[in-house]
C-alpha cells in the first residue's frame, strides 16, 4: 500500500524489459549486472523487479500508483 512504510522498508524498481523479463536467467543477468555498477549495498535499499511489457500490462500495471518513468 502506497505510503504505508517503516524505517526499514525498501524501494521496488520495476524494469520492464522484453529483452530481460519474464526470463529468469536473462533478470538475475541484468540485477546482477546492476550490482556489479553500484555496489552490494543497494540490495538493502532496493527490490529489483524486471518483467516483460506483456507482464506488466496484464498484472503489475493494476496495482502501481505511484510510479516514474526514467
Amino acid at each position: 500500500m502506497h505510503g504505508d512504510f517503516r524505517l526499514d522498508s525498501d524501494v521496488d524498481v520495476l524494469i520492464i524489459s522484453d529483452v530481460y523479463g519474464d526470463d529468469p536467467h536473462k533478470y538475475m543477468e541484468l540485477v546482477m549486472s546492476i550490482i556489479r555498477e553500484v555496489g552490494e549495498g543497494v540490495l538493502m535499499v532496493l527490490e529489483f523487479h524486471v518483467v516483460s511489457r506483456r507482464t506488466y500490462n496484464e498484472w503489475y500495471s493494476k496495482f502501481i500508483d505511484v510510479y516514474k518513468v526514467i
